[in-house]
């Protein structure tokens, strides 16, 4: 199929002006909304790595500023699994608390997002699933780094200070 402009001339004769294929017609008025869309995709992700950067590094902050201390903790009979859980929970905490926030403000601004979807409910289960699923993987990940570390500090090296 081809979308044609059409001209009538004076005498009723039809001129066609611009022959070619519809979705290339299609694709010329949707261009603006894919690049938009594109861009948001982009800066979700880099949103999400930004996130998780930050996350890592607060909790890799947070256990070199407390080795001394976990090494007491071992020395005195930790398990490095009750370090290691007590860091991750440290840090998923915050994680959740942020996960929950930003569902509840996806929820609410299906207003203004909902124009820009094709063929998507603005509420659709199956993709906030997908995505606080991912997002706590991502957080599980970045908090785990740290807390493998807090687990592996030797008790002697930590009390002899720095």
């Amino acid at each position: 199929p081809v979308e044609r402009e059409v001209e009538l001339s004076s005498r009723g004769e039809v001129t066609l002006i611009d022959v070619r294929p519809r979705e290339e017609y299609v694709a010329g008025h949707l261009g603006l909304r894919r690049l938009a869309l594109t861009l948001l995709g982009l800066f979700a992700l880099l949103a999400v790595a930004l996130a998780a950067v930050g996350l890592y590094g607060v909790l890799s902050h947070l256990v070199g500023k407390r080795t001394r201390e976990i090494g007491v903790r071992m020395a005195l009979g930790a398990r490095a699994l009750q370090v290691a859980s007590e860091v991750t929970a440290k840090g998923l905490r915050p994680a959740a608390l942020g996960l929950v926030v930003g569902l509840i403000l996806a929820a609410a601004a299906k207003r203004v997002w909902g124009n820009l979807l094709y063929d998507i409910s603005p509420i659709d289960l199956p993709t906030y699933l997908a995505v606080g699923l991912g997002a706590a993987v991502i957080a599980l990940v970045a908090t785990v780094l740290p807390a493998r570390r807090a687990a592996r500090v030797p008790p002697a090296v930590a009390l002899r200070g720095e």
